[in-house]
């Protein structure tokens, strides 16, 4: 998972954070039992610097992200859809990256972050969702998932109408955005629109840092890549649906009687006559 965490964030890194990544990235077998501090005189860099590179690629401490580097080989590496690919080759390149995506998800997003998401979508008492362009589909089934759940949920595609809303909704609900590159300026904006409202935030959107996550509460986190192949481009969402189904079902256990009956009496009224 390192390399995969490590092609997404480098566009973001420092000119310090950069010469730790272009080191490992030439000298990986030596670093593994290297410290924080031994790297950091090697480079000529600060030992807060070496620690900072390792928070930012997701890691709790510079000793779990070199014990990650130590477990990391090149099946890791993200590897391109070509054009002569068999349809065999195909389907085993898209199944291994999307199971890199959700590691890195799984691994950036640990339970207390998500146990803190749910609890934000439980108390409150009217649920927002919003995506733009590709993302509005993440948006669209996160509302009809809640819906089912007999939570209050609107979807609204129309930033404006959507920022409307927001004074004169509870003060206690929750605007959920969904951004594959946290700079979409209509996502920002509707974001933006409701922290001035005093409308918590939950963002799922790209681990580096990005405009988009100066106005969340809660960010859960997934990879991006800047850099549009045939590809990526067409994967990346796998890890906001991933994250949408740790969402409900971490919810539903929650208060499993209430969500129950809930979608006992949606699936009564749903089905065909």
């Amino acid at each position: 998972m390192f390399f995969a965490k490590l092609k997404s964030l480098y566009p973001t890194l420092t000119y310090s954070e950069t010469k730790i990544a272009d080191y490992i990235l030439a000298n990986k077998d030596e670093t593994f039992d290297m410290t924080s501090q031994e790297l950091a005189a090697l480079l000529g860099i600060s030992q807060s610097t070496a620690i900072r590179f390792s928070q930012k690629m997701g890691y709790k401490s510079f000793k779990n992200m070199i014990l990650d580097l130590s477990r990391s080989g090149e099946k890791n590496d993200i590897q391109e859809i070509q054009l002569k690919d068999s349809t065999a080759a195909t389907d085993e390149k898209i199944k291994n990256h999307f199971s890199t995506l959700i590691d890195v998800t799984y691994d950036t997003n640990p339970p207390a972050l998500i146990d803190q998401a749910v609890d934000a979508i439980y108390n409150a008492s009217m649920v927002f969702c919003f995506g733009y362009l590709a993302t509005s589909a993440m948006a669209v089934h996160m509302n009809w998932t809640l819906a089912e759940l007999g939570i209050m949920s609107i979807f609204e595609e129309n930033p404006f109408a959507l920022t409307a809303r927001f004074n004169s909704c509870p003060k206690d609900s929750l605007l959920i955005v969904f951004s594959k590159s946290g700079e979409t300026q209509a996502t920002v904006s509707v974001a933006k629109a409701a922290r001035e409202a005093g409308i918590r935030t939950l963002g799922i959107t790209n681990m580096a840092r990005n405009p988009l996550q100066s106005y969340l509460d809660i960010w859960l986190k997934t990879m991006y890549s800047p850099a549009k192949t045939r590809f990526l481009s067409y994967t990346e969402l796998s890890a906001h649906l991933y994250l949408i189904d740790v969402l409900i079902l971490n919810l539903y256990k929650k208060d499993f009687s209430k969500f129950k009956h809930a979608v006992t009496q949606y699936q009564e009224i749903a089905k065909p006559k």
